[in-house]
């Protein structure tokens, strides 16, 4: 029987079987951080096993770059970059489209 790295579950394997690494995006209100501004349980344990399986992290939000809060809970070091989440009807129509 194999171990499953931490963080890799649902991982697309290699031929040699190991896991290719992925690029993992988190929401943050009411994905990372709840409604109350604290942070959702595990999360800080999530985003080091995902660094620790060799996979990146990236943070989108709707209402801009939340860099900020990602260093206020002291989790800035796990992610990659920031992104700021469209949420323009007419983008997700085109991405449909697209898909």
């Amino acid at each position: 029987m194999t171990e499953e790295l931490p963080g890799s579950q649902g991982a697309p394997v290699q031929p040699n079987g190991s896991h290719r690494p992925l690029n993992v995006f988190f929401d943050v209100d009411n994905t990372l951080i709840m409604w109350n501004g604290k942070l959702r349980n595990h999360t800080r344990d999530v985003f080091q096993s995902l660094k620790d399986a060799g996979h990146t992290i990236y943070v989108w939000s709707g209402v801009g770059i939340r860099r900020w809060d990602m260093k206020r809970h002291n989790l800035d070091e796990f992610v990659t970059d920031y992104f700021v989440k469209p949420l323009d009807p007419l983008f997700f129509r085109r991405i449909c489209e697209i898909a």
